[in-house]
């Protein structure tokens, strides 16, 4: 019983996903422990919009703002992890996913643990 707690716990401290149908949006600890990472990978035929700045933030943490780079097909935004509350974390991503000309807002809310 206490292994498949353990274990559980484990799972969620490694990091949170979501899977939309124009999106997927993962959110971890960075390997070398510095940072919160989101990463946000777009479904084919959608792109992340190069107009609109990622935005990623953490109740009683930081916010960060990151343009698309000129590759539409993914992105990772990064806050420090020093000024990324311990414990429980709730936050914020906010992108904008485009096929042809047509564009939207995407606003997604995530939870997970952190060290």
């Amino acid at each position: 019983m206490l292994a498949a707690i353990a274990s559980a716990y484990a799972a969620e401290t490694r990091g949170y996903t979501h899977e939309d149908p124009r999106f997927e949006i993962a959110v971890s600890v960075s390997e070398d422990a510095e940072a919160l990472r989101a990463r946000i990978t777009p479904r084919a035929p959608w792109k992340l919009s190069v107009d609109f700045p990622i935005r990623f933030s953490v109740e009683g943490g930081p916010a960060a703002r990151s343009p698309v780079p000129g590759r539409s097909d993914g992105a990772t935004v990064d806050l420090p992890l020093s000024e990324v509350p311990s414990g429980r974390v709730a936050g914020r991503i906010s992108v904008a996913v485009c096929q042809g000309d047509l564009c939207e807002r995407a606003d997604h809310d995530f939870e997970l643990s952190t060290p």
